[in-house]
C-alpha cells in the first residue's frame, strides 16, 4: 500500500475521531446560570404576561454580580437591548423569574416588551456569555446556538431537560405550556388537555359520557393510576401513562335534571391533591335554539344551508355558535325574536333569496366560516355517520345538535326536517293510531323477529328437506330471493331517479 493511501486514511480516521470528541462534549450539560423558559408571545395583546426564566443548573449554588439579560431583533444583528441587571445568589436547581406586570410570582418585574421571532435574548455576566437562545427563521449565525429554536405563537419556549445545555437551540428548546416559576419537566406532572361533552343533547335524567384527553407531562411516569373527579365525586381512573404519552378516558356521570352546569373536573394526583383541573359548561336538555331544517346536499349552484327554531324569546344579544363534526365553528347573533320563530343560516343570503324569493331577508343570517356539510362518506370524528351540526351558546353548553347520514335523502335538493322531538330511547306512535288498531299489524310488530327468522331462513330449510336439496333451496329461495327483493324495493331510492 502506497504513503499517500495511508496518510489519506489516517486523515480520515482523524478526522471522524474529532468528530465524535465534537459530539460528546456537545452532548454534555453546561452548568451555571442559564435560560430556562421564555414567554415571548403571550396570548391576547403582546407586552401583558411576558417572561424569562433563569436557573442555576449543576450540582452548585450561583453568585454572580452584574447580570444582564439582553435582546436582540433579528432584522439588526448585534444591537442588543438590555431588559433587565443585577446580582443574583441562587441554590442548586433554584428558578429566578423575570417577568411583567402579569406574571404571578416573578422575583423582578419589568416591562420585557419582546417581540414574536426572528429574534435572540442572551444571558451574561459581565462581559461573559452564559447562555444564547435564537429563534424563528432567517437569524444571523451570530444570533443562534448551532441552529434557531421554534418560533410558537402563544406558547412558551422551554428548555427540556431543565438546565441541560447543549449548545443547540433547536435541540434544547421546545414549543410548551408556559410554566413560569416551576421546572419545565418536573417528575411528575399530569395535565388535562380537553374535555368534550357528546354531540348531541344530553336529556334530562339521562346518564351520559364526557371524553376527557389527558397527558403526561413529566420526567417519570406516574407510579399509580390516577383518579378523575366530578365536583369532588369520582367518576373514574387513568392507567399509569409513560412520559410523553397522552390518552383519552371517559367519565361516566349519572342523569342530571334539566338545566345549566359548569362542572369541575379534577385529575387527581396519588396523594388525592389535584394534579390539573378543568370546567366544562354543560347543558341538559334542549337550549333557547333548535336545528329545525337541514340542506346539506343543494342542487347544483344551490347553496347549503341550517334552519333554527326559537324554543325561548331571543333579545338580539345573545350570541351562539354552529359547528360542525370537522371543527369549523361559525359565530352568529340571531335578531330579537319571540318563540317558535324560525331563521336561516347560510354563507350567502343573497344566492339563497335569489332561489327562494319569498324569503324574509330580516330571517336570513350569514354565518362565516360556513360549516361546509359533508353529503357521502363517512366522518373520523364519527364512524357511521357522514357529518353533523351542532348549536352551541356564548359560554360553549349545547343547545342543540344532530348527527346525519348522506343516504338519508334521496337525491339532491332534498333537506332533513324535524317534525317533532322524540323523547330519548323511547317510541312514539301517537301519529299511527289506525295501525295500532289493526291485528294483523300488531301481531307482525310483537313477533316482528321470530317471523323474520322463520320466513327467511327456517321455511326456506324445511322446504328444502322435504325436496331433497336444503342448501339448494335456502340460497335460491331464501337468500338471493331476499337480495333481489331488497334491491328491486329500494330502486326507488337509487336507479328509479335514473328515469325521473
Amino acid at each position: 500500500m502506497d504513503a499517500g493511501r495511508v496518510a489519506r486514511r489516517l486523515l480520515l480516521v482523524a478526522a471522524f475521531c474529532l468528530y465524535l470528541l465534537w459530539v460528546i462534549l456537545a452532548s454534555q450539560a453546561r452548568a451555571g446560570l442559564l435560560l430556562n423558559e421564555v414567554l415571548y408571545d403571550p396570548p391576547g395583546a403582546d407586552g401583558d404576561g411576558e417572561f424569562v426564566e433563569l436557573i442555576a443548573a449543576g450540582d452548585d449554588s450561583v453568585r454572580l454580580a452584574d447580570v444582564r439579560l439582553e435582546f436582540c431583533n433579528g432584522a439588526t444583528p448585534g444591537d442588543w437591548e438590555l431588559l433587565w441587571s443585577g446580582e443574583l445568589a441562587l441554590a442548586p436547581g433554584a428558578l429566578f423569574l423575570v417577568g411583567e406586570p402579569a406574571v404571578a410570582g416573578a422575583d423582578v418585574t419589568v416591562d420585557l416588551d419582546m417581540q414574536n421571532g426572528p429574534e435572540a435574548l442572551r444571558l451574561l455576566a459581565g462581559e461573559t456569555l452564559l447562555d444564547l437562545l435564537g429563534y424563528g427563521e432567517g437569524l444571523d449565525p451570530s444570533l443562534v446556538e448551532a441552529a434557531a429554536a421554534d418560533d410558537p405563537s402563544g406558547l412558551a419556549l422551554a428548555r427540556q431537560p431543565d438546565g441541560v445545555d447543549t449548545d443547540q437551540n433547536a435541540l434544547d428548546w421546545f414549543p410548551a405550556t408556559p410554566s413560569p416559576g416551576a421546572l419545565n419537566l418536573p417528575p411528575f406532572r399530569a395535565a388535562l388537555r380537553a374535555v368534550a361533552a357528546p354531540w348531541l343533547p344530553v336529556a334530562p335524567a339521562a346518564p351520559c359520557t364526557l371524553a376527557v384527553d389527558v397527558a403526561n407531562d413529566g420526567r417519570d411516569p406516574w407510579g399509580a393510576p390516577l383518579v378523575l373527579a366530578v365536583d369532588g365525586v369520582p367518576r373514574g381512573a387513568l392507567p399509569d401513562l409513560p412520559p410523553g404519552q397522552s390518552a383519552r378516558a371517559a367519565i361516566a356521570l349519572p342523569g342530571l335534571p334539566a338545566g345549566a352546569y359548569s362542572l369541575a373536573i379534577a385529575l387527581l394526583a396519588p396523594d388525592g391533591e389535584p394534579a390539573d383541573t378543568l370546567t366544562l359548561p354543560l347543558a341538559v336538555g334542549l337550549g333557547p335554539l333548535q336545528l329545525a331544517e337541514i340542506l346539506f346536499a343543494p342542487t347544483s349552484g344551490g347553496v347549503e344551508w341550517v334552519e333554527c327554531l326559537c324554543r325561548e324569546p331571543l333579545s338580539g344579544l345573545e350570541d351562539f355558535q354552529l359547528s360542525d363534526l370537522g371543527g369549523t365553528a361559525a359565530s352568529f347573533r340571531p335578531p330579537p325574536l319571540p318563540a317558535g320563530a324560525r331563521f336561516i343560516l347560510c354563507p350567502d343570503p343573497e344566492l339563497l333569496r335569489a332561489q327562494w324569493p319569498a324569503l324574509d331577508p330580516d330571517r336570513l343570517l350569514a354565518a362565516s366560516p360556513w360549516p361546509s356539510l359533508a353529503n357521502s362518506g363517512e366522518s373520523d370524528e364519527a364512524p357511521g355517520w357522514t357529518d353533523g351540526l351542532r348549536l352551541d351558546d356564548a359560554a360553549g353548553r349545547r343547545s342543540d345538535g344532530a348527527l346525519y347520514r348522506g343516504d338519508w335523502v334521496p337525491a339532491r335538493g332534498w333537506s332533513l326536517e324535524r317534525l317533532r322531538d322524540y323523547p330519548s330511547g323511547q317510541n312514539d306512535f301517537s301519529n299511527a293510531r289506525d295501525l295500532e288498531r289493526d291485528p294483523i299489524v300488531m301481531f307482525q310488530h310483537r313477533h316482528y323477529l321470530a317471523l323474520t327468522l322463520s320466513t327467511n331462513i327456517g321455511f326456506p330449510l324445511a322446504l328444502g328437506w322435504l325436496v331433497g336439496d336444503v342448501w339448494g333451496v335456502f340460497l335460491l329461495g331464501g337468500l338471493l330471493r331476499l337480495v333481489v327483493n331488497h334491491h328491486f324495493t329500494w330502486f326507488i331510492n337509487s336507479l328509479a331517479h335514473m328515469w325521473g
